[in-house]
């Protein structure tokens, strides 16, 4: 969260709070305090606090976890008149970034299909995020990739069938579940597959395997983003991550550039490219996700 400087400090910074010291949280704050024109300060309240004491606000996705929740913070967003955005970071990872370009250039004609797997490691779940037993594949994981083939696209989720298992995480004491698979239709005539597992074994490489493939009438697109186009052997082979590496003096890892773009935007003036509204659809799109597996049936998307 951030806002203008209007008492003492450098006129005409940005004033910049991290709630939050997790691993994002220390992410942020290290991209604030090399950003110029950008002033670091200590944690202040949550969101709807912040929104309402005149704070602009870069809120983590999902939005909430709840729909009325989340409607109620574009509410108090709107009613304070701050600027706010959602952190869909994946905006500005290359390769999906690419993506949308030529779809906005018209070279894959209209989409009809999208095929999206993001998963994690087991130890992401038990290890690294203890929080995570109150989350799940899709609040945590689909909440991306359902995001990012609608943004794409240009399409919003408009119905959804799911199912979803649980037993792995179970048997730790983690009652969520270790995966869930959704087909979601688009309103723009999209149907989407998408499948998220957490239970991946602790000796891959990566914390995480990324596959987002999409299909158009005039030509498709598909980014492996596992494959951090480095390999290395030594008296080991190695397949290091290559996103948040430092060039430059600088972190260049698409969270990064997103929060850089985020106080850019709030010092220029400029549009917030990923708007709150976007955010509760992402919400709704998630619940219905979680509500079909709950009923077994079809579930429309409600905001």
């Amino acid at each position: 969260m951030a806002r203008k400087e209007g008492e003492g400090g450098t006129a005409g910074a940005v004033r910049v709070g991290v709630v939050g010291m997790g691993i994002r949280g220390r992410m942020y704050a290290a991209v604030a305090e090399a950003l110029p024109g950008a002033e670091l300060v200590g944690h202040v309240a949550p969101a709807l606090a912040a929104a309402r004491a005149g704070a602009h606000l870069l809120i983590e996705k999902p939005l909430a976890m709840t729909v009325p929740d989340a409607a109620g913070v574009c509410r108090a967003v709107q009613d304070a008149g701050v600027r706010a955005m959602v952190a869909f970071e994946n905006h500005w990872n290359p390769p999906l970034s690419a993506m949308k370009a030529a779809a906005e250039a018209g070279e894959l004609g209209d989409f009809v299909s999208c095929n999206s797997q993001l998963d994690d490691r087991i130890d992401v779940p038990t290890e690294m995020l203890s929080w995570l037993g109150k989350s799940s594949p899709g609040w945590f994981l689909m909440s991306h990739t359902v995001e990012l083939a609608g943004w794409i696209a240009a399409q919003r989720p408009g119905r959804v069938w799911a199912c979803g298992g649980k037993g792995v995480l179970a048997a730790r004491g983690i009652d969520t579940y270790d995966a869930i698979h959704a087909v979601v239709e688009f309103d723009g005539g999209m149907v989407g597959s998408f499948s998220s597992c957490w239970v991946l074994p602790r000796s891959l490489p990566l914390v995480f395997q990324f596959r987002h493939e999409m299909v158009g009438t005039a030509g498709s697109v598909r980014a492996d983003l596992t494959d951090q186009m480095l390999h290395k052997a030594t008296d080991r082979y190695e397949h290091p991550s290559t996103l948040g590496v430092t060039m430059t003096g600088a972190l260049t890892s698409p969270p990064a550039q997103m929060f850089a773009d985020f106080v850019s935007a709030l010092q220029g003036g400029g549009e917030l490219p990923c708007p709150l509204e976007d955010g509760l659809v992402n919400v709704a799109a998630v619940a219905a996700i979680h509500e079909s597996i709950e009923t077994g049936g079809a579930v429309e998307v409600r905001v």
